[in-house]
């Protein structure tokens, strides 16, 4: 387990020793200067000395040009320079405010004219220039953009929103200072794409879902967003990549400190709150809401003055904190049973009020076993169940009366953050350079209403680190060495906040025995989950307390070297990764099955030898199915990876620059190191010693050999290390059986994902320039987050009871295996990779900015996905043969498994795009960005997490992409009002001077679409995914809004097939209560009709099409800001208190949610809402600094 202390330690030891190398990711964001000196007739100037220096730190690289008047400065950090060069018998060419970008070279030509040298011509860089030193398809978000562009939640992640092929389902004028990544590059799954800090990942390994860590705005110098063509140097991700660059202290000293402020008295009304139905208390006041975000930073030299680095241009620092305290209210609205009903009289149910928990008026409850009515429905008190009745009251007692519930609370929902940025450069010498980056971060949060009420709240804690340190070594003047080390830690802690006491099930009066002992479990006197019928909300006991984390490692060395007009770079790089995994249960809806330790109770109306009414049974003690979990699995993963690559960018001449590189991955699978993990094995499943599915009522039976056929634990045998930490039963229950020969992995290593890497840049002529390129691209994989293959059986041991007494689970009832629900992974399991390929045309337009047309186009193969290896084919219920079939599970091609949920690397995509980008740098006091993306991603699914319907065919998925975006446009401006900043006048100064307005308008078309149900229309049997409901004709989308009274539809909600044929003709598999998880038809409660009335279509999976039918809404959203500053002392202008305002969604114009897409329901096809899907009330943030 990794423990935050030892994580300590090892950063600090990392800090100290400086190894030769890091991974994949943690790769460097230096650049490149080069150039060509000419002479006054252009012609080529050799052996001119050029000198590179930060302006910021005063550090200096020296080079001098080939025979070919070229040169250049490899291994430079991005940042502000100056560049000079010095040639006998001419001027000094002197030119200053050079910005150098990461990952992009940058290119400073020398135009020398005759003269002495101790005479210099200076030149003014030209900020907006065109990309002449490389193919890579991507855009700089720069400084003054992250300091000044509006970012409701400050996460500066979400600034790549600012440049072409940049998709996310959110405006950047949505609330958000999390921990989320939801954001799609190029035509890539998030999954796919990379982000990181100096280098270093900034992703989890469980399954690349979420960033390790929120990066400090105050303490972000750049966002480089690279979204295609990017060179070999540059791996682990098939998709994008965002990189955050940190600042750098300098050789002056800087500081600030600061505080954004927010408050629901600032802030519009939701459209929602305001709706008429609502109570005033909602209708006339926003949510309660507080957010305070506060810091401050402070940089620049370390020295003693007189004695050590005495000119200030040896060591440097910035150091920066930065906390979120956030609040938000909660409400909460559940229907739970009465008081009486916790008291055995349920005569409420004779009544009108029988509606309020989902029954008719009129309902009896008989007595157990026979068909005799209790007198006015009234249980005697002998017959109540202790436990039964415990059940009942560990609900909370209804405190309101309307319509649609009866129980309502409010509570606090807080959010806390803390982050600790330091960034320390050092210089020992002219030849070598040492940086080291650490960005600590924290974050709780409690959800006051976990388990659906407020018994249970939860505490997240995730404490998350980063640590980079680059040590650089000029070897000579073309040579450089850079070795990089990182660690990326991530820690989830979920726990359950008992200080209430309101989670304790004595208190409640249930003490029945479980059926694992007490001592294993986390949270012996947490309350057990319980589902009742009707209307009543489930009472859920969850699977927390949990917990998962791990360090991502990373090693490796660079070499860089120029050969005459050819500039070389070579790598090697090793990741050692893992996730200590305590959350990992694999979770059926097979009877019995829970993911609460404590056990989960089923009550239903037509529980055999019961009252007909669930509700009732739970006060007799008279459960359905029972299901609970021993001692929960604790799987350590861990990995080794390798990579390797050389890279040369050849300049042909001044105006042609060829890239072409090489990149080699080898992606060790991840293993588990203590050997428990298991996964299903077709190859080794024997029909001939299957399990026997009972036909009357799904149970299992068999030997342990035939319960787990086909399962396979990975490796030879348990290594001595699980002793201690897997159970001793498993140790010693003679699972020999099921290590079959398999590496410890499990799925081979692939060795041939070589990945060729060419880009061609030509300049047509001064501020033209034409580019191209492409690649092969290779994902380094995470833990999926979707199977858990260390909470497969034997592993996570669980126990199912069915028709027994609440009193004691295990004494009575009928204790029964049903099929497993299985997590596995399939043996062949390549990495997602990705050819993307662009053609790029750049325009300086003087005086204006910079134009950019691109086609980008991009293939993603092997992408993840998952299948229900043990699906039936499609029709199988309705064959004639089957339709009396009582459980699906007795016709599965792997007796005794239910689902075998296989993730697998069969999904592909395609990606076609124009992007555009007019950008202009900050010059004469503007800035401004105006990007624009059209668009087309299409694939068989768009996330790892998806499951495919149709096991047996991939191909009708084919469809546009979730996040397929047809139209993007965003812009952003920064305005400098700056003509009043030196009057003569002091009152003009202090009320004229030192305003900036700036502001963001973004609009995004919808993304698809579909119209999905769980009834099993195709005949396939539950667990495989949700299949598409039936269209006629081609569904037009009208984006006509309803309201709360209207009638129009968003899209043709006539395209789709209407009711036909019988329910005679429905499969009873279809029908019948169990492991396909229908219910009843017969009580009338809930039906699995769809599947029958729609008989036409049954057995069939729909072709092409049908997976994204239905564009959805879009959005528009304005944010602006002011700023005003003061000097504070005169004559010092970096001195100042400045007052920002900002308006998130200036014109608080919410925009029509996505349509109802519950097939059959009153509201089916209609947009009713507003401003939930986007999110679009006004907010108003201010914020006062003061700074140096």
């Amino acid at each position: 387990m990794y423990q935050r202390h030892h994580l300590v330690r090892s950063l600090l030891v990392t800090s100290l020793a400086i190894p030769l190398a890091i991974s994949a990711v943690a790769q460097s964001d230096s650049s490149a200067v080069s150039g060509t000196v000419t002479d006054p007739t252009g012609a080529v100037l050799p052996n001119a000395k050029v000198t590179l220096r930060n302006q910021g730190t005063g550090t200096e690289n020296t080079v001098t040009s080939n025979e070919s008047g070229q040169y250049t400065i490899p291994n430079v950090r991005p940042g502000t320079y100056t560049v000079t060069v010095e040639a006998s018998g001419f001027q000094t060419f002197k030119t200053s405010g050079v910005q150098v970008d990461p990952s992009i070279a940058k290119r400073v030509d020398a135009a020398m004219k005759v003269g002495d040298t101790s005479s210099s011509v200076v030149v003014e860089a030209n900020t907006n220039t065109v990309q002449t030193e490389s193919a890579v398809l991507g855009q700089l978000v720069t400084q003054e953009q992250v300091k000044n562009i509006q970012l409701n939640g400050r996460n500066p992640m979400y600034l790549a929103q600012m440049e072409p092929g940049v998709v996310r389902n959110s405006p950047m004028a949505n609330f958000n200072f999390g921990l989320d990544n939801g954001i799609n590059i190029g035509g890539a799954r998030s999954q796919e794409s990379l982000l990181t800090l100096d280098g270093a990942p900034m992703v989890r390994t469980r399954s690349n879902g979420t960033s390790i860590g929120v990066a400090d705005v105050d303490s972000t110098s750049q966002v480089q967003v690279l979204t295609g063509s990017y060179q070999a140097e540059y791996g682990r991700s098939d998709g994008g990549q965002i990189r955050m660059v940190p600042k750098s202290g300098t050789s002056d000293f800087h500081g600030s400190a600061y505080e954004y402020l927010r408050n629901n008295f600032f802030n519009a009304n939701t459209w929602s709150r305001k709706l008429p139905s609502n109570p005033d208390a909602t209708r006339l006041h926003p949510q309660a809401f507080r957010y305070n975000q506060f810091g401050w930073n402070l940089n620049g030299p370390v020295y003693i003055p007189g004695h050590w680095n005495k000119d200030k241009s040896r060591l440097f620092f910035l150091f920066g904190q930065e906390w979120v305290k956030y609040m938000v209210g909660a409400t909460q609205t559940n229907t739970v049973p009465s008081i009486a009903m916790k008291g055995g009289d349920f005569s409420e149910l004779l009544g009108a009020n029988a509606k309020q928990y989902g029954y008719n008026p009129g309902t009896v409850i008989n007595q157990p076993g026979t068909n005799t009515p209790y007198a006015n429905n009234m249980i005697p008190a002998n017959q109540l169940s202790a436990n039964g009745v415990g059940l009942l009251t560990a609900f909370p007692s209804p405190n309101t009366a309307t319509a649609n519930y009866n129980w309502i609370a409010t509570a606090a929902a807080p959010q806390t953050q803390r982050k600790d940025t330091l960034v320390v450069d050092w210089v020992p010498s002219d030849a070598h350079r040492v940086r080291l980056t650490i960005l600590n971060y924290t974050f709780h949060m409690t959800s006051p209403f976990n388990g659906n009420f407020n018994k249970l709240p939860q505490k997240w804690s995730r404490p998350n680190q980063i640590a980079v340190l680059h040590y650089s070594w000029n070897i000579n003047p073309t040579m450089v060495n850079e070795a990089i080390a990182s660690a990326s830690g991530e820690h989830v802690t979920i726990g359950v906040d008992t200080s209430s006491g309101l989670y304790d099930r004595t208190k409640y009066g249930i003490n029945y025995p479980f059926l694992f002992s007490a001592s294993t479990k986390d949270l012996p006197l947490k309350y057990p989950t319980i589902q009742l019928p009707g209307a009543i909300t489930l009472l859920d006991g969850t699977p927390y307390p949990s917990k998962s984390g791990g360090v991502i490692w990373t090693f490796a060395d660079n070499l860089t070297k120029v050969w005459g007009n050819h500039t070389a770079k070579f790598g090697v790089s090793a990741e050692y990764a893992g996730e200590n995994n305590k959350d990992q249960i694999t979770v059926s809806n097979t009877p019995g099955s829970t993911n609460n330790q404590n056990g989960k109770f089923v009550f239903t109306d037509a529980r055999a030898g019961g009252s007909g009414n669930g509700i009732a049974n739970a006060a007799l003690g008279l459960f359905d199915t029972y299901g609970e979990i021993g001692q929960r699995s604790y799987t350590l993963y861990r990995a080794w990876s390798y990579d390797a690559f050389a890279q040369d960018s050849w300049h042909v001449s001044p105006n042609l620059v060829i890239e072409a590189g090489m990149r080699w991955s080898y992606y060790n699978p991840y293993f588990a190191k203590w050997g428990n993990q298991s996964v299903f094995s077709q190859k080794d499943y024997n029909s001939g010693n299957a399990a026997v599915v009972s036909p009357t009522n799904g149970t299992v039976s068999g030997t342990q050999q035939q319960l787990l056929n086909g399962v396979v634990i990975p490796g030879s045998g348990f290594p001595s290390s699980a002793q201690g930490h897997v159970s001793a039963d498993i140790l010693a229950n003679g699972y020999s059986f099921l290590f079959r020969g398999y590496d410890r992995q499990y799925s081979p290593t692939i060795k041939t994902n070589f990945q060729p890497r060419v880009g061609i840049t030509y300049q047509v002529k001064p501020g033209t320039v034409v580019r191209a390129g492409g690649g092969r691209y290779v994902q380094r994989l995470g833990i999926t987050d979707n199977v858990f293959t260390g909470g497969n059986t034997p592993f996570q041991p669980s126990a199912s009871v069915s028709q027994g007494s609440v009193d004691n689970p295990a004494g009575q009832g009928g204790t029964a295996n049903f099929p497993l629900l299985y997590s596995s992974q399939a043996y062949n399991y390549p990495s997602p990779e990705s050819w993307n390929w662009n053609g790029t045309v750049e325009q300086e337009m003087k005086g204006l900015g910079v134009l950019t047309v691109s086609y980008a186009g991009r293939r993603g193969v092997h992408l993840e996905e998952l299948l229900n290896i043990n699906q039936l084919q499609p029709g199988t219920l309705y064959q004639a043969q089957n339709r009396a079939v009582k459980y699906a599970d007795t016709l599965r091609p792997y007796q005794g498994f239910y689902a075998i949920n296989q993730a697998t690397n069969g999904g592909g995509s395609i990606y076609h795009a124009l992007q555009v980008n007019l950008r202009r740098r900050m010059t004469k006091g503007l800035l401004f960005g105006v990007a624009y993306t059209w668009s087309k991603a299409e694939d068989y699914g768009s996330a790892n997490s998806f499951k495919l319907p149709n096991t047996y065919d991939i191909k009708p998925n084919w469809g546009l992409s979730d996040y397929d975006a047809r139209h993007v446009f965003l812009a952003n401006f920064v305005y400098n009002i700056d003509q009043f900043n030196h009057s003569s006048h002091w009152a003009n100064r202090a009320v004229l001077g030192h305003w900036q307005f700036s502001g963001t308008l973004q609009a995004q078309t919808g993304q698809p679409q579909r119209v999905t149900t769980s009834s099993d229309i195709a005949g396939v049997g539950q667990g495989s995914g949700s299949q598409y409901v039936p269209f006629t004709k081609p569904i037009r989308t009208s984006k006509a809004f309803a309201g709360q009274t209207g009638t129009a539809t968003w899209f043709d909600t006539t395209a789709f097939a209407t009711n036909s044929g019988s329910a005679v003709s429905c499969p009873v598999a279809n029908q019948i209560a169990g492991s396909t998880g229908a219910v009843t038809v017969a009580t009338g409660q809930s039906t699995n009709l769809l599947t029958c009335t729609l008989f036409p279509y049954a057995g069939h999976i729909l072709g092409r099409g049908a997976r994204s039918a239905i564009t959805g809404t879009g959005f528009q959203s304005y944010s602006a800001a002011l700023n005003k500053s003061w000097v504070l002392v005169p004559g010092h202008e970096n001195t100042a208190l400045t007052f920002r305002a900002e308006a998130f969604n200036l014109l608080n114009h919410p925009t029509p949610d996505n349509p109802n897409l519950t097939y059959g329901s009153a509201n089916f096809g209609r947009s009713t809402t507003k401003g939930g899907t986007y999110g679009a009330d006004r907010q108003f943030q201010f914020s006062l600094r003061a700074s140096f």
